[in-house]
């Protein structure tokens, strides 16, 4: 594993909402032979639901490292609500 924090984030369609998680990868790779992309499975630190009901799209791009700082300066730049999943 080459890293083992990443961050995660999801942008509504409309482009106003900017979902950010920070995550621990536990596991990683071509995970399930059925799936065509690079997998990871990550630990939050909270109840999966969450993702469910604050996500701004159903897909998130995973960044290694903490980006945190700069993706909430990109969303303050373009005028997009920053939504952290938290419990």
């Amino acid at each position: 594993m080459l890293f083992n924090e990443v961050t995660g984030v999801s942008v509504s369609s409309d482009f106003r909402r900017m979902g950010i998680f920070n995550a621990k990868v536990i596991e990683s790779g071509l995970l399930s032979d059925r799936m065509c992309r690079t997998q990871a499975v990550l630990d939050l630190g909270i109840n999966s639901s969450v993702i469910l009901r604050l996500a701004p799209y159903n897909h998130h791009v995973i960044i290694p490292g903490n980006v945190t700082r700069e993706l909430e300066t990109i969303a303050s730049v373009l005028g997009m609500e920053v939504v952290k999943y938290t419990p």
